[in-house]
């Protein structure tokens, strides 16, 4: 075969394989004092509320000025530092950080929008950890030694406003995906990424979707035939086959799908 028919059909097929997996654009934002990489954020929690419920307007522009101006972003950095540094080592300065970060986050209007109200209690808990990932854009999962959020009240179930379990543990395992994961064919590929960080946030998602009653699924049923059911999900800590398409990836695309946000 003539070379210059080889060299178009490589360069063909090269186009077409760049078609089928993209990796998500993740130029760096910014560092921290500790010279940890900060990663681009144009979504959050509150991208999720009950359907029929409007969700509050220009979440993207909303989360991208509170990681860049927000009232809390040096103890967003400090705190992100410390957890890289030393984990949940279950210190009176970790626990001093986690509080400065929330009682900041908390006087930011804006910012509180995006995650709910945080705790002020000093513990790493879902919201917090979820609200932190709002600034540098680098997920790490709640300490599971943190109290579990009680279940929300109905006022907070039908107001868009305190973004739901689900909101809080998609928004960190979609960001965690873009940041390190690749899409091929439309969907998630997680060869190669953490294992033990992506275990972590995919339970947390599993078990928010399983008692979550402001997401369609297994806790929400405000009529006899709700309008979207996810059935009750194995947690497993695993996202699951795409082909079929799995349970945990069917109720992650239904709010954040790849490659859209």
């Amino acid at each position: 075969m003539h070379p210059a028919i080889i060299a178009a059909g490589v360069a063909v097929g090269a186009a077409i394989v760049a078609a089928l997996v993209t990796k998500p654009k993740n130029q760096p934002v910014g560092v921290t004092p500790a010279g940890n990489t900060v990663q681009p954020v144009n979504t959050a929690p509150a991208s999720i509320s009950l359907p029929g419920v409007p969700m509050p307007p220009n979440v993207s522009s909303f989360a991208e000025s509170v990681q860049k101006n927000g009232k809390a972003v040096p103890y967003a950095h400090n705190l992100h530092d410390y957890l890289k540094a030393h984990g949940y080592d279950q210190s009176d300065k970790l626990a001093s950080l986690v509080k400065d970060f929330q009682v900041n986050h908390n006087s930011d209007n804006v910012a509180k929008t995006l995650s709910g109200a945080l705790a002020q209690d000093g513990h790493f808990d879902e919201r917090t950890s979820a609200a932190l990932t709002i600034y540098t854009g680098d997920p790490i999962p709640p300490d599971p030694k943190a109290p579990k959020e009680p279940p929300p009240t109905l006022g907070e179930v039908l107001t868009s406003k305190t973004p739901g379990t689900v909101a809080i543990a998609g928004f960190n395992l979609y960001q965690f995906l873009k940041a390190n994961a690749k899409i091929v064919n439309g969907q998630w590929d997680d060869t190669g990424v953490n294992k033990a960080t992506e275990t972590s946030l995919v339970m947390s998602f599993q078990n928010a979707v399983n008692t979550d009653p402001k997401f369609p699924g297994p806790a929400y049923a405000p009529t006899p035939k709700p309008p979207i059911m996810i059935p009750k999900l194995d947690v497993t800590g695993e996202l699951g086959p795409v082909d079929p398409l799995s349970p945990t990836r069917r109720a992650l695309n239904l709010n954040f799908p790849p490659g859209v946000l």
